[in-house]
């Protein structure tokens, strides 16, 4: 499984794919892999076997380095928030993306975002 991930016409810059088993399918299976300037490819060891998946898809804004003082360092550690997801909840917490594995082996499944609603 390979494809192309976009959003509002612009490759995902870096981010992470997963793949869900859809329910009551005969197996449960979970897969994923790492976006890389738009682009994704699940490992052969990682590959799906025929059936339907809903598909989360996650990007946040890497963290700002850290600073030089070791003082400094603690305190934006303890300060730290957790990162903003970028890509709209209907794409990962509340996903409504699928796709269908008609045969094992290269599959292409692009998806094009939108941050809108």
């Amino acid at each position: 499984m390979a494809g192309k991930v976009t959003l509002d016409g612009t490759p995902l810059a870096a981010g992470m794919i997963q793949f869900m088993s859809a329910p009551g399918a005969k197996h449960s299976l979970v897969s994923g892999t790492s976006i890389k300037d738009g682009s994704y490819k699940l490992p052969p060891s990682g590959g799906l076997p025929p059936g339907s998946y809903s598909v989360t898809i996650s990007s946040s804004p890497p963290p700002p380095p850290p600073p030089s003082d070791p003082n400094e360092a603690m305190k934006a550690a303890a300060e730290m928030k957790p990162a903003k997801e970028l890509i709209p909840e209907k794409y990962n917490l509340k996903t409504e993306l699928t796709v269908e594995v008609k045969k094992s082996g290269e599959t292409e499944a692009n998806f094009e975002l939108k941050s809108g609603s």
